[in-house]
């Protein structure tokens, strides 16, 4: 089985350095990952997903 996890927003601010308004903001744009909803108040975001967009992020930075 794959390794799956989903961490909290608290660990996406932490791993990315982003704010909690910017990423609301980036994720209400199509620019961010969007969590998945694990119950009727928690949100969770896929480790895996962040992990890809971090490395995005630093492609397009070397590509500039």
């Amino acid at each position: 089985m794959n390794d799956v996890r989903v961490v909290g927003l608290e660990s996406v601010i932490a791993m990315t350095g982003i704010s909690r308004a910017t990423i609301f903001r980036m994720r209400k744009a199509g620019q961010f990952p969007q969590p998945a909803r694990l119950g009727s108040r928690a949100l969770r975001f896929w480790l895996a997903d962040i992990e890809a967009w971090l490395v995005a992020r630093r492609a397009e930075g070397a590509s500039q």
